[in-house]
């Protein structure tokens, strides 16, 4: 029976092992001079990775602005505003005009009270008392004695 010859590349005959690499005298894939090269790793894209960072970041500087002036921010009353309708109101109780001076800082707390001083027109002192009467800012006002 004659003998099969081998195909360029391919097997010898039945039950031989096959050749490695593709050229004669190759000793293996990648295995010529300096013994090759590992493959080049596959890049992992981290683009769900990345706009979760940016988001996160986005929401950390949204609460860094928002939670000093919204959520911990104190109300308080318009010293200029207090002023003006004390002067108005005294003035029709005690049919004299006055000059107030009222702290910045009133702040909105119920049953909290602060002091308003200033002149008449009649060159007299006076001191007021506001009580912030609910959450509103609404407040009442009397003459110290």
């Amino acid at each position: 029976m004659p003998q099969a010859q081998p195909q360029y590349g391919g097997q010898t005959g039945y039950g031989a092992a096959p050749q490695q690499g593709g050229y004669p005298g190759q000793q293996g894939s990648g295995q010529g001079y300096g013994g090759g090269y590992p493959p080049a790793p596959t890049k992992k894209r981290n683009t769900g990775l990345m706009v979760a960072l940016a988001v996160g970041a986005v929401l950390v500087l949204a609460l860094a602005i928002l939670l000093p002036t919204v959520i911990l921010a104190k109300t308080v009353l318009d010293p200029s505003a207090v002023q003006t309708d004390v002067a108005a109101q005294f003035q029709d109780q005690e049919g004299v005009g006055i000059t107030l001076t009222c702290p910045a800082d009133m702040e909105v707390e119920v049953s909290q009270t602060y002091e308003c001083t200033g002149t008449t027109d009649d060159s007299e002192d006076v001191t007021v008392v506001i009580e912030i009467s609910d959450e509103e800012g609404n407040y009442t006002w009397q003459e110290k004695q």
